[in-house]
């Protein structure tokens, strides 16, 4: 009989399919639960392996003579806060340490090929590291939640990191231009340098994960291990920063300069408007304002010196006190009679220069010449009508010329060389009569040239000037302080 064949392809059920799918998962679930039972028992066997018989008290070394030398370096992750007055400041940062503990060795290949373990901070030995200057408590670093990387090798990787305060005396002579620089000194504690020798990794810190400050500028940091009279070892950490002035500059050296510039300008405003007294003390009040409103962001500390901006609002509110009372006093010179004498004195400190133009002035214009023209002393006699009497004219001789002052008259009938001198006594009678006029305008010009209000004019020149001159020093001295700060 023959046997024939099925080429037909055999259908599988759904239900057979499922089946087999579902033990497919459950031994990969079962493959990787056994994996990870053993890799856990693995490591429980290696912790328990470590922690065993280890005495955390021992610092680890090969040979008791040899120290422990542990590598160090420091992340700074943000400079939080530093206050002037009580000298804290306060970083945020992360230290790494790094050093070989021989009794932490192991095969991996005994350990499912593990190469790494984490042990609590409390289960091993970690180098005592306390901060040699804090603000407020001693306390080590690191706390017992943290743990330590230990690989097959034996080195151990510990992170302590925290906020670190420190106390750092603060220098704010050039307010708000001030730079400081601040000391860290971390020491392990009761350790001598040969048992346990911190060995700095960098010469710097790391900044790598740095967050600026909004109100300081870190400038730069420095690291470096040090010796002290103990035989200990010191692990220092600086940081040079300085203030962010901008906002100082702008909210407080601008208006300050700004109110004393238009304070000198009362002395331009005239008298007559009424408003001199009250411009002059609105100002000073809107100083006083402003300065009692500032003077609460001023550092409030007199160690090791008063900051020097401070001795410039200190010269505002003097320099606007004195516009204040100059306001006044020229108000009051102002407004005397004129009927009241001026001093003397006054007068040529005040308007000397005035006067000598308006005597002048005077005398010019009055009459005493007003007859030279007319030639009533020269009968018979042709005059230049220019009227210049010391240049010559003409007369019966020929060419006179007369000397006003000597009362001399000399002729020149043929030439210069043939001079003769004729003494006129009308000449000096009319001379007479000149002086005496001049003398009455010259006492008439210096009774009424000056008033009390060209007094208090000249006083109001004069003070704006000073006050104006006082203003340039001042912000120059405020400039200078900008550039030693660049410098």
């Amino acid at each position: 009989m023959k046997r024939t064949w099925d080429l037909r392809p055999s259908v599988v059920s759904p239900r057979k399919m499922y089946c087999g799918l579902v033990l497919v998962l459950v031994s990969a679930i079962y493959g990787t639960v056994c994996a990870q039972r053993t890799r856990t028992d693995d490591l429980d066997r290696l912790y328990k392996d470590l922690t065993t018989n280890y005495s955390k008290d021992i610092r680890p070394f090969v040979h008791p003579d040899h120290p422990t030398i542990v590598n160090v370096s420091f992340t700074l992750l943000s400079l939080k806060e530093y206050e002037e007055k009580s000298g804290m400041l306060a970083i945020v940062g992360i230290f790494t340490f790094v050093w070989h503990d021989v009794n932490m060795m192991w095969d991996r290949d005994s350990y499912g090929g593990l190469t790494s373990i984490l042990i609590p901070q409390a289960k091993v030995w970690v180098p005592e590291v306390f901060n040699g200057r804090p603000f407020e408590e001693i306390e080590p670093l690191g706390h017992d939640r943290l743990n330590v990387r230990v690989y097959e090798d034996g080195t151990m990787l510990w992170l302590p990191g925290n906020v670190y305060q420190t106390t750092c005396g603060a220098d704010i002579t050039n307010y708000p231009f001030d730079s400081h620089r601040c000391d860290y000194v971390f020491t392990p504690w009761m350790y001598f340098f040969n048992e346990v020798y911190l060995m700095s990794t960098f010469d710097r810190m790391d900044l790598d994960a740095f967050n600026p400050n909004g109100l300081w500028e870190l400038k730069s940091t420095a690291m470096f291990t040090d010796n002290d009279v103990f035989d200990s070892q010191l692990l220092m950490l600086q940081l040079y920063f300085k203030r962010r002035s901008m906002f100082h500059v702008v909210n407080i050296l601008v208006p300050i300069n700004v109110l004393g510039i238009l304070n000198i300008l009362v002395f331009l405003l005239p008298a007559k408007s009424g408003e001199r007294a009250g411009f002059s003390i609105t100002v000073l009040l809107a100083m006083s304002v402003f300065l009692t409103i500032i003077s609460d962001s001023l550092p409030n500390t007199s160690q090791p010196n008063i900051p020097r901006m401070s001795y410039l609002l200190l010269v505002d509110m003097v320099i606007s006190s004195l516009i204040t009372l100059c306001t006044i006093l020229v108000l009051r010179l102002h407004n005397k009679s004129d009927e009241e004498d001026i001093p003397r004195w006054l007068r040529c400190f005040s308007c000397s220069s005035k006067y000598n133009k308006k005597r002048r002035a005077r005398f010019d214009d009055s009459d005493s010449f007003s007859n030279i023209n007319n030639g009533e002393f020269f009968q018979g006699q042709t005059i230049e009508e220019n009227g210049n009497f010391g240049f010559g004219g003409a007369n019966e001789f020929g060419y006179a010329r007369r000397n006003w002052y000597r009362n001399e008259i000399w002729d020149y009938p043929y030439g210069y060389d043939t001079a003769r001198r004729r003494y006129d006594n009308r000449s000096e009678t009319y001379f007479d009569g000149v002086n005496s006029k001049r003398e009455q305008t010259n006492f008439d010009s210096q009774r009424h040239v000056i008033t009390w209000k060209e007094v208090a004019d000249f006083f109001d020149i004069c003070l704006f000037i000073l006050f104006l001159l006082l203003n340039i020093a001042k912000i120059s001295a405020s400039f200078l302080l900008i550039n030693d700060d660049s410098n």
